[in-house]
């Protein structure tokens, strides 16, 4: 496997887990208690949680173009782009 391929595992993975997956199911309640701020407005974090499930999408997308043999160069500008911003925060 290549270290792009475990790259976008990883991102994948973190994705999920970290971001994704709390941002779209977890109460708001939850978020309180877990020491951050209440969303407001709710719908914001949801919306937030969507746009790291299409970004989670571009890296499936990515791994599956590296493993039938095509380097994914959109995922990768894709990539950078995000990581890019979040680096400027």
């Amino acid at each position: 496997m290549s270290g792009l391929a475990r790259v976008l595992q990883a991102k994948i993975a973190i994705t999920v887990l970290a971001w994704r997956g709390p941002l779209l199911t977890f109460p708001s309640d939850l978020f309180v208690q877990l020491g951050f701020p209440p969303p407001e407005p709710e719908g914001f974090v949801r919306l937030l949680g969507m746009a790291y499930l299409a970004l989670t999408l571009g890296y499936w997308f990515g791994l599956q173009e590296l493993r039938n043999g095509t380097y994914p160069a959109a995922t990768v500008r894709v990539g950078i782009v995000s990581n890019g911003g979040g680096a400027q925060s």
